[in-house]
């Protein structure tokens, strides 16, 4: 079900339809493609809505945010009460997922804080100069196309893999193994100028089946990026920071970085962890820092930051220091997180020979 504002699919001057119906358009032939399947999304507006009529069976609910979304009440009022319901049916068949799409910069605090956990696509860039905000919008030059339908595609293949998880028992059992101990991996923001080497790297982890979780928004407040951070933190087992000559977008309140907050925060939440009496090796929680070999326009802040990062042997505990090709870094992660699950399964699954096991 894809929740829109009337008024963000209005026709410009440069196309006959508009920005949502487009969008979908290319969503449904994507996921048509992925799955082999035919797929229809029910597309509602706010003069479609039913404000009290809702989903009996297990949906996807893809609520497009931007100004004219939030100045719909009923839509806001309609997620909530979904939650509220949710809730109720959650030992019910009834499942509801969300994948949240941003067509503007929307103020973390207008977002409800149960749609934060889940998904997020921003269909929009910011420029860190004149922090001013440009739509990404469907065009027929394949260069500027490219970041869009990449994110089309990747909405596409969580639409596939929800949908497989629902279906699949053995899904569902791997799913709750999942739970019970952390095995995702932390992307931590970057620089501009790593904005597109960290969205492959969140594409490629995810396609390849890994539990990926990013910062959903840095428009809160300090204690709340803190929060949310050590959240996700608490259901990784690997972090990865991509350090480049940016040194990314600056929390005002800190006057730190989002970069060296979440380097920070994860070199704390390692030491809590691996610090522990008894901890197995396989059970420890790792960081992997990469640091860009482009240092020709690296600032003096982030000069000092990456200086600093070096020498500090206390910070960059239980943490893998990286200069290579960005290629290096990708096989790197794989195998380091293969190694961990390797080891976990080896002293986890007892030997046939030993008897029947029962969890």
């Amino acid at each position: 079900i894809l929740l829109y504002a009337n008024l963000d699919d209005k026709p410009d001057s440069h196309s006959s339809r508009g920005w949502v119906s487009v969008f979908l358009e290319n969503l449904e032939r994507l996921l048509d493609r992925l799955s082999g399947e035919k797929h229809s999304i029910l597309k509602l507006s706010e003069y479609d809505l039913d404000p009290d009529s809702f989903p009996l069976k297990s949906s996807i609910i893809i609520p497009v945010f931007s100004n004219n979304f939030l100045q719909a009440p009923i839509f806001m009022s309609y997620l909530s009460v979904l939650e509220k319901e949710t809730a109720k049916k959650s030992k019910s068949s009834a499942d509801i997922k969300f994948i949240n799409v941003f067509k503007n910069r929307i103020p973390g605090a207008e977002i409800p804080s149960y749609l934060k956990q889940n998904k997020f696509y921003n269909f929009f860039e910011i420029d860190s100069l004149t922090d001013f905000v440009t739509e990404i919008s469907y065009q027929e030059d394949p260069n500027k196309d490219h970041e869009y339908w990449m994110k089309i595609f990747d909405i596409a293949a969580d639409i596939k893999n929800i949908i497989e998880s629902n279906s699949s028992p053995v899904k569902a059992a791997e799913k709750l193994v999942k739970n019970l101990r952390p095995s995702g991996i932390y992307i931590a923001q970057s620089g501009i100028d790593q904005y597109n080497q960290r969205d492959n790297l969140c594409r490629e982890l995810s396609r390849s089946q890994y539990d990926v979780y990013e910062l959903d928004s840095i428009e809160g407040s300090y204690d709340d990026i803190v929060k949310e951070i050590n959240e996700k933190l608490s259901k990784c087992q690997l972090s990865i920071h991509l350090v480049g000559e940016d040194s990314g977008v600056l929390i005002k309140d800190r006057g730190l970085s989002i970069v060296e907050i979440e380097n920070q925060l994860a070199s704390e939440h390692s030491s809590q962890v691996n610090d522990k009496p008894g901890v197995k090796y396989y059970e420890r929680f790792n960081r992997i820092i990469w640091i860009s070999e482009d240092h020709e326009n690296l600032t003096v802040k982030q000069k000092i930051f990456i200086d600093n990062l070096k020498k500090d042997l206390v910070n960059i505990q239980y943490a893998e220091i990286m200069d290579c090709p960005i290629e290096t870094l990708k096989g790197f992660i794989v195998g380091k997180i293969n190694e961990n699950k390797r080891n976990r399964e080896q002293l986890i699954t007892p030997e046939v020979e030993k008897g029947k096991s029962i969890y």
